[in-house]
């Protein structure tokens, strides 16, 4: 066979692999857990309930649920795989993740993972670990065995993109270097494994978190900022919808059936720091052939924006914000209901406050 023949296969192959790998419907959902309670602790605690601690029997059937239902929940490793383009991921797939390191992770979901034989990734941040009631070296390295993944959830969990006023961009970087990097190089020598990837804390990232997140090496880094994750999903702010106590079945559904709205040019970019206080709050649809477009609204903060424009022609959709925000983070949300039902989202997160200068990266 000629070499013009052989370089032609290999381009056909290429392609279909390529396009398989990365089609559009290979829509992942990503779910964030956080403690696990017994039913007598539910009982007993019920004025007191922390909405983040979910029972053994929701969790189990949430995990029955995505069982059940035909939800592939692939690990991470797989996932990262897929995002690297060495290997596809079935449809319909789903990961779990859960934070902090409590020892109810070891005590209450692992026994149930294994009974469903499902895989998952644990986020602990190194001054939480080992403590009486958090998961120890032990604990970890047993689940590692049984296909649980590990990663960084930073050296004392605070708020990354809350930089005080006194800081120079130089103690910014370093304080962003020692949760994000001190941590893995910590963590990792204590484990004795790698720690690919990073779930921020609080979910909330900028363009510095994000600068220092590639410096130290993750391969990816999760948020808590809710939605799908799809081809055009950044890896380094990846969606995580959060699992509360009050997330029964019907809540479940209703999350793993949403569909993207796939926009572009949104404006304040994701990551963005600006100091505009009241910023036009904008995206352009790709397609709204699906969409019902008088339904489409603008939350910020889960909190629904007055006086939303939509040009059919353009397929812009905007508003502003015309009260002075704060600083802080906060989540944009455009949202609508599509043609044949359904609801459609696409959400992202910007930061009100101080850039930091361009120079130092």
């Amino acid at each position: 066979m000629s070499k013009k023949n052989n370089f032609f296969l290999f381009f056909i192959f290429y392609f279909v692999f390529y396009s398989f790998a990365f089609s559009d419907d290979k829509a992942i959902n990503v779910l964030c857990y956080h403690k696990f309670s017994t039913g007598q602790e539910v009982t007993e605690n019920k004025k007191k309930q922390d909405v983040f601690s979910i029972s053994a029997e929701l969790f189990e059937q949430h995990l029955k649920f995505l069982k059940d239902n035909g939800y592939n929940v692939i690990s991470m490793k797989k996932y990262l795989s897929f995002l690297d383009g060495v290997e596809s991921i079935p449809d319909n797939s789903v990961i779990i993740t859960i934070d902090d390191g409590y020892k109810s992770i070891y005590d209450i979901a692992f026994p149930l993972l294994k009974k469903y034989n499902f895989p998952a990734t644990v986020y602990i941040y190194s001054v939480f670990f080992g403590g009486r009631n958090n998961l120890n070296e032990n604990n970890i390295k047993e689940m590692a065995k049984y296909g649980i993944d590990i990663g960084c959830h930073s050296y004392t969990h605070p708020i990354l993109t809350k930089r005080k006023s006194s800081w120079s961009d130089e103690e910014y970087i370093s304080f962003l270097e020692k949760e994000i990097v001190k941590s893995r190089i910590y963590l990792e020598s204590k484990l004795k494994m790698p720690l690919e990837t990073f779930a921020y804390p609080y979910g909330l990232y900028s363009k510095d978190v994000i600068y220092i997140i590639k410096k130290a090496g993750y391969r990816a880094a999760f948020s808590v900022v809710s939605g799908i994750n799809t081809q055009e999903t950044s890896r380094y702010s990846l969606h995580r919808t959060m699992i509360f106590n009050s997330t029964g079945i019907e809540s479940l559904k209703k999350i793993l059936n949403k569909k993207p709205i796939k926009v572009k040019d949104i404006y304040p970019a994701d990551s963005d720091v600006l100091e505009d206080r009241t910023p036009e709050i904008r995206a352009y649809f790709i397609a709204d052939t699906n969409i019902n477009t008088a339904t489409i609204k603008i939350k910020l903060n889960n909190k629904e924006l007055k006086d939303v424009n939509y040009d059919s022609l353009s397929k812009k959709v905007s508003c502003y914000h015309k009260k002075s925000l704060l600083d802080g983070a906060y989540v944009a949300t455009i949202c609508a209901k599509g043609l044949q039902g359904g609801e459609y989202e696409f959400s992202w997160l910007f930061v009100i406050g101080k850039p930091s200068d361009k120079g130092l990266y």
